[in-house]
Formats: structure tokens, sequence, C-alpha cells
């Protein structure tokens, strides 16, 4: 998540969309984590410094307020390293074992992305 909302290669080289699609998607998360876990020093230092950033400050306050979104399906723009442009479908689980943990797996599709989808709803 770290790096996902804080490094400029992944807001400018990788994360294709970012403003648009990632940060959106990923703050309310970040910020449900933070309430369930305010003990939690990583989760507090993180997001003090996504809001003390100048990129992702503004964002965060915009965004983390909106409901958790449900991503699982969802295809992201994102620029592989070594396959170019294309969509990473998400694959979303939470452990029985470990409520609140998730798991995400993520399946690359080469291709220029065509106006990717945000839910598996959204048309």
């Amino acid at each position: 998540m770290r790096w996902l909302l804080l490094e400029p290669e992944a807001r400018t080289d990788v994360l294709m969309h970012w403003e648009t699609h990632w940060a959106p998607a990923m703050m309310p998360h970040l910020k449900h984590s933070v309430e369930l876990r305010p003990e939690n020093p990583v989760l507090g230092r993180l997001a003090y410094d996504i809001l003390n950033d100048p990129v992702t400050g503004p964002l965060y306050r915009e965004h983390a307020a909106a409901p958790i979104p449900y991503f699982d399906g969802s295809e992201l723009p994102i620029r592989h390293a070594v396959h170019g442009p294309g969509t990473l479908t998400t694959c979303l689980a939470e452990p029985v074992t470990a409520p609140g943990a998730r798991i995400n797996l993520s399946f690359f599709v080469p291709g220029d992305p065509v106006r990717p989808k945000l839910s598996p709803n959204d048309t």
C-alpha cells in the first residue's frame, strides 16, 4: 500500500490513471484498516505519511471517507515492466481463520486498456 500510494514510480509509470482509478480505489480500504486497528503503528504511520504528502494528502481527504468499494473482479489499468500496458484483474479473498486479513490475487492481461472497469457492474 505504501508503494502504491506514495512512490512516484507507481503514481506516474506503473499504475495507469493512478489519480482517477487506483487512488480512489485504495484509499477507503486504508482508512478502514486504520480505523479497525488504531493501535497498529505501521498503519498509523502510513496514514500520517499519506496525509502529509502533497499529492496523496488532498486525494486521501477527498476519497478516504467514501464507502469501501468492492473490487473483486475489477480491471485496473497498469503498465507491466516487461509486457507493457494492460489490465490487472483482482481476485480478493478473506481467510476464514484470519478475519480482517485480505488476500489479493492479481492477474495481468496484456494490451491497451480500453476504459478500465472499476467494478464488475460498471458498464
